[in-house]
């Protein structure tokens, strides 16, 4: 505890909320130097990634779904007319929402994806912005700066949230042992479906636990919302419903039974909602 905030705390009340402030102020400014840091390092090297094998589908499938939701075309005849000034190479009369609808249909596994479509679309969102909008990314890069985006919102999540339990020197060791962890690091440049699976489940975990352990009813929202995007971005996250059950009754909270069904229920909801081909 440095001078300034010995002489915060020592005017309690007044003095300890002040120096409560500065100390979250600290840390909120590190958490978001360290995403900025890991983002414009995963930026910078987007253009030595190429595509992963399973990425033409979910870029496919993504725009197929964000065009559908704009026009509500299951097609391309409109892209063929007016030709944009940029059009993704996904953007394909191979891959259109007639297409994948059926293939969806008759349960193909390699073009239904395998997985939920989230990843492809907000990958999509991210291309149409970065590259076709505003053109300061190419194709490929667009798509994968959705990955490198999320990844880094989680490290500075990371920090935050580790810094609040532990302080600042396990929070800065458990944050650089995430951003420098190979997997994680390298897949977040060209993989958007197990990074970001991984973000949405760390936050889940997060917001769980600032729900029960802080008393704070309103972040089981949150945790809906995360555990959503994360069951619409691959199946794995169910694991993290016998982990919050089986924790929050180990801990003995009151707030299990009345709460915690609600995750599963707005999370079956994003899913349904962020899936057209299941309409």
């Amino acid at each position: 505890m440095n001078t300034i905030t010995k002489i915060f705390y020592n005017q309690a009340p007044v003095g300890y909320i002040l120096s409560q402030i500065y100390m979250k102020s600290n840390r909120m400014t590190l958490s978001i130097l360290l995403a900025v840091v890991f983002f414009g390092i995963g930026l910078s090297s987007l253009p030595h990634y190429g595509v992963n094998w399973d990425e033409p589908v979910h870029f496919g499938r993504g725009q197929a779904i964000l065009h559908y939701f704009f026009t509500g075309k299951k097609d391309y005849a409109d892209l063929e007319k007016f030709q944009p000034a940029r059009r993704s190479f996904y953007q394909s009369e191979a891959y259109t929402f007639n297409f994948f609808e059926k293939k969806f249909t008759a349960a193909d596994p390699l073009t239904v994806g395998g997985h939920p479509p989230l990843s492809g679309f907000l990958a999509t969102i991210s291309n149409v912005i970065f590259y076709q909008k505003l053109g300061i990314l190419g194709d490929i890069e667009a798509y994968h700066l959705y990955g490198v985006f999320v990844s880094a919102v989680f490290i500075g999540i990371i920090f935050y949230f580790v810094h609040d339990i532990y302080g600042p020197f396990i929070a800065m060791v458990a944050t650089i042992s995430l951003m420098t962890y190979p997997l994680f690091l390298g897949e977040s440049r060209f993989n958007i479906k197990d990074p970001p699976e991984a973000c949405y489940f760390g936050i889940t975990l997060i917001c769980f636990y600032y729900t029960v352990v802080r008393n704070r009813p309103g972040w089981i929202l949150f945790t809906a919302i995360f555990f959503g995007l994360g069951l619409a971005t691959k199946l794995n996250i169910v694991f993290a419903l016998p982990i919050m059950f089986f924790w929050a009754v180990v801990v003995g909270r009151r707030i299990l039974p009345r709460w915690i069904f609600v995750v599963p229920l707005i999370g079956a909801v994003i899913f349904f909602v962020a899936w057209p081909m299941l309409w």
